[in-house]
C-alpha cells in the first residue's frame, strides 16, 4: 500500500510556504493568490484568510513570530503586513532594484533584504522603515536567516559561501568558504548553539556557532534540499528539496532523528518541495509542494 498523509488541506491557490502557530492551534499557509489562509490542522477547516497583495511576490517571508509578512514588487518597496489585523504596518522606500530575499529578526525589529545584481544586503529598522547598514555580499540572491537572539545574520550565496554577521554592527563574525556547493536552506537551533544548511550536494551540514565549526554532515537525501525545519525542542528536522532533472519529478522528504543522526522517516512528495513546517509538539509535519494543497503527515514511522 502507497503511504499516504493522514490529511490533506485544500487550497484555493499553490502554496508556497506553511509554518504552524506556536500553540499548535493553526496551520498557517501563504499563497500565490495574495491570501494567507490559517486551518485547523486536525479538520482541515478553514479558519480565516488574510488578504496582501498577490502583484507582491518576491522574497515572501513570514516573521519568526509569524505575525507579520514581509513581501515586495513591481513597485521595489518592501511591504510588512500584520497577519492578525491585515493591515500594512511597514512601508520600506522603494529600491533600484527589487529585493529577491528577505529576514525579519524575532524579536520583530529588523528586516534583512538582498538584491541579485547589486551584492549587497541591507539591514532595515522596521518600526522607523528606514536602512540601517549595507553589508557586502557575494553572488546571487542569498538565503537569509537570522539568529534566534537576533544577534546575527547569516547570508548563504551562489558563490558557495556563508557569511555571518552581527546585526548589531554589521561586521564579519564568520566566513564559511569550503563548502562545495551553494546552500538553499538554513536553520538554527532553537537556543543558537548549532546552525545547519543544506542545498545542491544534497547533505545538511551543522555547525557549532561558537567558533563556527563544522560538527556534523547529515548524509541520505536523493535530491538537492530546498526546505528545512527544526522541531521547537531540536530533536526532529525535517527536510525536502527537488530533483535536478526537472522540478516536476516526485521527491522525498526525510524526516532526522538529530541526536541520533538517523532517518527516522521518509515520506513521498509529488514535486519540489516549497516548504515543510513541524507542530510544536513534534507530532506533524506538513509539506508544500507546488501544489493548492498541503499534505500533513505523522512525524513517527508508521507501524
Amino acid at each position: 500500500m502507497a503511504d499516504t498523509p493522514e490529511r490533506i488541506i485544500t487550497a484555493d491557490a499553490v502554496v508556497r510556504q506553511v509554518a504552524f502557530t506556536p500553540d499548535g492551534g493553526s496551520l498557517i499557509g501563504v499563497c500565490q493568490d495574495g491570501q494567507v489562509r490559517f486551518w485547523d490542522p486536525q479538520s482541515g477547516a478553514l479558519q480565516r484568510a488574510v488578504p496582501w497583495t498577490k502583484e507582491d511576490l518576491r522574497g515572501v517571508t513570514l516573521s519568526p513570530d509569524l505575525r507579520l509578512l514581509a513581501a515586495s514588487g513591481p513597485e521595489k518597496a518592501i511591504k510588512v503586513w500584520d497577519l492578525k489585523s491585515g493591515e500594512m504596518r511597514h512601508r520600506m522606500p522603494a529600491l533600484p532594484i527589487a529585493p529577491g530575499e528577505l529576514a525579519i529578526s524575532p524579536d520583530g525589529k529588523m528586516l534583512a533584504s538582498n538584491a541579485e545584481a547589486e551584492n549587497t544586503v541591507r539591514l532595515w529598522d522596521l518600526a522607523a522603515a528606514k536602512q540601517l547598514l549595507t553589508l557586502p555580499d557575494g553572488l546571487g540572491d542569498s538565503s537569509l536567516l537570522f539568529s534566534p537572539d537576533s544577534s546575527l545574520l547569516v547570508g548563504a550565496n551562489s558563490d558557495t559561501v556563508l557569511r555571518v554577521w552581527h546585526a548589531g554592527s554589521g561586521k564579519h563574525v564568520a566566513v564559511i568558504d569550503d563548502l562545495p556547493v551553494t546552500m538553499f536552506a538554513m536553520v538554527f537551533s532553537p537556543d543558537g548553539r548549532y546552525f545547519g544548511a543544506a542545498g545542491a550536494d544534497r547533505t545538511i551540514h551543522v555547525f557549532e556557532t561558537g567558533g563556527w565549526k563544522k560538527v556534523a554532515a547529515l548524509n541520505g537525501q536523493p535530491e538537492m534540499i530546498t526546505a528545512l525545519a527544526l522541531a521547537p525542542q531540536g530533536r526532529i528536522l525535517v527536510a525536502g528539496g527537488f530533483d535536478d532533472v526537472t522540478v516536476k519529478n516526485p521527491t522525498k522528504v526525510l524526516i532526522w532523528d538529530v541526536p541520533a543522526r538517523s532517518i527516522m522517516r521518509t515520506i513521498p512528495a509529488r514535486q519540489r518541495v516549497e516548504s515543510v513546517a513541524i507542530s510544536p509538539d513534534a507530532q506533524w509535519v506538513a509539506v508544500a509542494d507546488a501544489e493548492k494543497t498541503v499534505q500533513v503527515w505523522s512525524a513517527s514511522p508508521k507501524a
